[in-house]
């Protein structure tokens, strides 16, 4: 059974991190033994059996973390399986549409990695206060000009994402 999972991430206001750390728990509490860390701290794949991937997505891409480490790890990611999940403002509404424009979003990412076991789509949190200058610029504005803040994270579905993670992990053994 795979039992040693890599739950790695790439964040910039830790949205993508606190989904990540939640995944690492789902997996924990299923048996696997887990470690949770960013993209860009992760040295070495030995030893992992499995590897669940998130990337929030600013401006309509992954972040370069994401796509730098399946560019490092391409060989070792090809031969174990993969779960990748995604955050970002378009899944603040869980409609067909807005699935396909996140899946786009992330072709980049997929083409570079095994089909992945499982994907996971899911809206994040925005806070202007923990954005840059040059993001609060940058991002979509609602009517009156401003960014819309909140948090739409939906942490039922991303435990029972976890959940669907280490059910799938457990049929490949």
């Amino acid at each position: 059974m795979i039992r040693k999972v890599l739950v790695t991430y790439a964040s910039h206001t830790g949205t993508t991190q606190d989904i990540a750390d939640e995944i690492g728990v789902g997996l924990i509490e299923a048996g696997y033994s887990v470690d949770v860390c960013p993209m860009s701290r992760v040295k070495v794949m030995n030893g992992y059996r499995a590897v669940v991937l998130g990337t929030a997505i600013r401006r309509e891409k992954p972040l370069p973390e994401a796509l730098d480490f399946v560019n490092r790890f391409r060989i070792p990611l090809r031969h174990i399986p993969i779960a990748v999940f995604s955050v970002g403002a378009d899944m603040r509404l869980d409609i067909p549409e807005n699935r396909e424009k996140t899946l786009r979003y992330l072709k980049p990412l997929l083409q570079e990695i095994n089909q992945p076991v499982e994907m996971g789509l899911f809206a994040g949190k925005v806070d202007t206060g923990e954005l840059t200058m040059w993001w609060r610029l940058l991002a979509p504005k609602d009517d009156a000009g401003k960014v819309p803040e909140g948090d739409w994270r939906d942490w039922n579905k991303i435990r029972s994402w976890a959940e669907q993670v280490a059910a799938s992990l457990t049929k490949l053994t």
